[in-house]
């Protein structure tokens, strides 16, 4: 389904269990829109179309891949990677954000 103009914004922190920012995690949205994350764990992802729900992939060596993904909005996503040698598994939390968020998220873009 695509839903024609209508602009995709996520944004997020790549975290590890004890909830240490990750830097250098890969994070791929949708398939071909990729970021790599930076010293606080952060990434940022503006005005994509998307084309049904929103794929997001998170990579880092060492770490279990998380893979998953939501409906259409604005999202803010925290990404907690799992160690390989950990018995958890990798997981994510979409928060979606509200007006004012927004609008200081859409402030941080221009």
């Amino acid at each position: 389904m695509f839903m024609g103009d209508r602009k995709v914004h996520v944004s997020g922190t790549v975290i590890d269990e004890e909830g240490r920012p990750l830097q250098g995690a890969t994070v791929q949205f949708l398939a071909n829109v990729e970021e790599i994350t930076d010293a606080n764990g952060g990434f940022q992802f503006g005005g994509v179309f998307p084309g049904g729900r929103l794929p997001l992939k998170v990579t880092k060596p060492g770490f279990r891949t998380y893979e998953g993904f939501n409906k259409f909005n604005y999202y803010d996503a925290t990404v907690s990677l799992a160690k390989e040698t950990s018995q958890q598994e990798s997981k994510a939390t979409w928060k979606v954000l509200k007006d004012n968020e927004l609008k200081n998220y859409q402030r941080k873009q221009q």
